[in-house]
């Protein structure tokens, strides 16, 4: 209620159904059946709010505004965070991590958010973000106490083209790590979940107009040593490691070694790319080649 008596409405916020299809298996002794089934899977969020009022030529604040404040981290490296999208579940804001992971979404509404990360290798490899549950908390301007733990703070809304937050009132969340990525991709429990993971795309030319190569051969090359003839000779053989390119040209393949010298090459058709020297560290054992077929076999 304003101060002449006026009533208004200073927040809101419709939600609605989130649906989804999925294929239901049905199995019994005389056949197989399938159906597509519809399921809610979440809740979309739409509201507003009145920040200020111009009563009579005054402006009246009802609501402070406040921002989220999020550093992102990975176990491997910190190259891992930079450039990951951190996006408020049911909304259309987001926002992109700097060099350090820091991350601020401004104009909020104080309450609970779910928050989803996707960072560029997961991006590249077509992994679904990673979400939390945060909640945003209003802290006064001057001073601000850490957050509990848990929780993600809100500050005071910070000027046009601020970056910087403060680590005392910032929550922090993990992104996963280069050996999450190769578990996630090539499977636990098996000898490639313990190599490298190289990943990428396949084109079939230089330049902007050239397209994914589909179809495409991805080999990964690398000498080991298998004994010693006599105990003085070393036996070296050759090992390769090959997958096809999917849709738009991309690939991933597992279980190369890391820390080993890879020649790592794609074949299409007739024409073949240049063959690519990459060493894949060990403490982050993933890495993106692509490559371009535009060199002819004779």
């Amino acid at each position: 209620r304003l101060g002449n008596g006026s009533w208004i409405v200073s927040r809101w916020e419709i939600r609605t159904p989130r649906a989804r299809r999925t294929s239901l298996s049905r199995l019994s002794a005389r056949a197989s059946t399938t159906s597509e089934q519809i399921i809610v899977d979440g809740l979309v969020a739409t509201g507003g709010m009145v920040t200020t009022v111009d009563d009579g030529g005054t402006s009246v604040r009802l609501q402070q505004q406040a921002s989220l404040a999020l550093v992102l981290y990975s176990p491997d490296t910190a190259a891992a965070v930079a450039g990951s999208v951190v996006t408020l579940v049911g909304t259309e804001r987001s926002a992109t991590a700097d060099s350090a992971g820091r991350v601020r979404i401004d104009d909020l509404m104080p309450g609970r958010y779910q928050v989803a990360v996707v960072s560029p290798e997961m991006r590249s490899l077509g992994l679904a973000p990673v979400t939390r549950d945060v909640e945003a908390l209003v802290l006064p301007a001057a001073a601000p106490p850490a957050a509990r733990a848990g929780t993600v703070a809100v500050l005071p809304a910070a000027r046009a083209g601020a970056v910087a937050v403060s680590s005392a009132a910032s929550d922090s969340m993990a992104v996963p790590s280069g050996r999450e990525l190769v578990r996630t991709v090539c499977g636990a429990g098996n000898g490639k979940s313990q190599g490298a993971l190289l990943y990428g795309t396949v084109s079939d030319g230089p330049g902007k107009e050239a397209r994914g190569a589909r179809g495409a051969t991805v080999s990964a090359t690398w000498l080991d040593l298998y004994a010693y003839n006599f105990g003085v000779t070393p036996i070296v053989g050759k090992q390769t490691r090959s997958v096809v390119t999917e849709a738009m040209g991309t690939y991933r393949l597992c279980g190369a070694p890391a820390d080993k010298l890879l020649r790592v090459e794609a074949q299409f058709e007739t024409r073949a790319s240049d063959t690519l020297k990459v060493t894949v560290p060990g403490a982050r054992p993933t890495a993106r080649v692509d490559l371009v077929v535009k060199v002819a076999r004779p």
